[in-house]
């Protein structure tokens, strides 16, 4: 079990983030512009933490992962830039329009 601490650590953040995705956008659309955006993401993440992680900054208990590494990293790290995809635009999207009412509100009121 004890190798499983950081599968089971993404399984968490994967869960949190479909509540909050299926919270705040029941409905979600399909998001194109995601892939290219992942593409990137995913091609920035593989250099700079193959770079942190070959300073020695950050050290990994490696008796906890899987054991499949992406040069010096677990593979479950590419987890969180899941997450991140899936929920990011939907948290950005509930705060960015909860802003946008309130400026409107804002707006209105000094109009009148």
């Amino acid at each position: 079990m004890e190798k499983l601490t950081y599968l089971l650590l993404n399984i968490a953040f994967f869960f949190v983030a479909a509540l909050v995705v299926q919270r705040l956008d029941p409905d979600p659309k399909p998001r194109k512009h995601l892939l290219l955006a992942g593409i990137v993401l995913y091609l920035m993440m593989i250099v700079f933490n193959t770079y942190l992680t070959s300073l020695a900054i950050v050290r990994y208990d490696w008796a906890k992962v899987l054991g499949f590494k992406i040069v010096s990293w677990p593979i479950e790290d590419l987890a969180y830039l899941v997450v991140a995809l899936y929920a990011g635009p939907t948290l950005w999207n509930y705060f960015y329009s909860r802003y946008d009412s309130r400026s409107e509100e804002h707006t209105s009121e000094l109009q009148s």
